[in-house]
């Protein structure tokens, strides 16, 4: 079950730009925090870039189904309240974003 101290946010905790062939498939709260996680599957067999958005006081993170930390995402700019990130996603692969925030509700 998700972590009893997550609560409902008025925003999205995500917004993409570019997505390619990467399809996100489902936002849940985090089983071990008070986050998000963002599941997303390349579908097209051709590794494809994303960018997105997520508010200023969040930290992104790769995590894997167990949700231990595999790395944490750098920024790749800044703008309008919100800091912005590029990846690369392989060939059929499966990746799961955590989205922390230092105030769930801010």
């Amino acid at each position: 079950l998700p972590s009893q101290s997550c609560k409902a946010v008025t925003v999205p905790p995500i917004t993409f730009a570019t997505l390619g062939s990467v399809v996100p498939s489902w936002v849940l709260p985090s089983y071990s925090t008070t986050s998000f996680c963002v599941r997303l599957h390349e579908t097209a067999g051709a590794a494809s870039n994303i960018a997105f958005s997520v508010r200023s006081n969040a930290c992104v993170q790769t995590i894997n189904f167990n949700e231990k930390v595999l790395s944490v995402l750098e920024r790749a700019s800044r703008r309008d309240g919100e800091n912005y990130y590029e990846m690369e996603v392989s060939a059929y692969k499966i990746v799961t974003l955590r989205i922390l925030f230092d105030s769930i509700n801010e």
